[in-house]
């Protein structure tokens, strides 16, 4: 503390030991050298605290899209009608559900390949892989998944675009893959329970059953609804009966052709190790 009277320098006390001075509030000046630290009043502190910082822009558009994803995909499998009627602004929810169809697809391919390899081993072999890692190589059983679901919807994505351009109804490439996987959302219930199924070993039988059906909707229902609904609302609704079997028929063929030619791979190459 200095007085400010006679610029006498001490620590504490009310009055100067030099003059007698008061040493008030006003009668003071800080010590040369140390700055005087404002302390923080509660409501400046409290403030500071409530503030809380700036969400990241990135997070929050990943949560309102997941968050509009899911509201969507549960209002198709609850309806599925509506399906019919999106637009071009589902596009992206659209592709992730055809994505999701194909990774819950495979996933359940890999993990019933898995499955079945165990239970093939004899009940007195498998103390031999206890406590091991033993399981299928993910990419050898995903890649031939992943060609084969590929070529499915390509083969009802193709029927539909021949008829598209058939029954002429202006739709865009676009429209259409949003229609399409709107369509698919039901599906990714099927093969969600048949992955779990696999996972649980509750019933092979039956997830196998699952896979099947939900393969055949999308091979042969999926392009005759969505032709005969169109059909209707065109001028050649009088064979919309007809357009929506050929719809069907196209993409079955084209299904066929893929799994014989697979099949016939397949065959041929048993024959060079001479088995056949």
């Amino acid at each position: 503390m200095i007085c400010s009277n006679c610029n006498h320098e001490q620590e504490s006390g009310k009055f100067c030991g030099n003059c007698g001075f008061e040493l008030g509030a006003g009668n003071t000046s800080p010590t040369p050298g140390i700055e005087p630290v404002a302390t923080p009043s509660p409501a400046t502190t409290n403030g500071a605290q409530a503030v809380p910082p700036p969400p990241n822009e990135n997070v929050e558009k990943a949560k309102a899209f997941s968050k509009g994803y899911f509201q969507e995909v549960m209002g198709y499998v609850k309806q599925p009608n509506k399906a019919f009627s999106a637009s071009e602004s589902q596009f992206g929810h659209s592709l992730v559900t055809i994505g999701l169809f194909v990774v819950l697809f495979v996933m359940s391919i890999y993990v019933g390949a898995d499955k079945l390899l165990l239970s093939l081993i004899p009940e007195e072999e498998l103390w031999l892989i206890e406590g091991t890692d033993y399981s299928l190589p993910f990419w050898e059983i995903a890649k031939p998944g992943l060609m084969f679901i590929f070529v499915l919807l390509a083969a009802s994505l193709g029927s539909l675009s021949i008829f598209n351009m058939i029954l002429q109804n202006g739709q865009s490439l676009k429209l259409s893959l949003a229609k399409f996987g709107s369509l698919l959302s039901p599906l990714l219930a099927l093969n969600g329970l048949a992955l779990l199924l696999f996972l649980t070993g509750i019933s092979v039988n039956l997830a196998v059953f699952l896979l099947v059906v939900s393969l055949m909707i999308v091979v042969t229902l999926i392009p005759s609804l969505f032709v005969y609904h169109y059909s209707l609302r065109s001028a050649k609704a009088q064979q919309a009966f007809y357009w929506a079997v050929l719809a069907s028929l196209i993409s079955t063929g084209i299904t066929v052709l893929f799994i014989y030619n697979r099949f016939k791979t397949f065959i041929d190459g048993l024959g060079g190790f001479g088995v056949w």
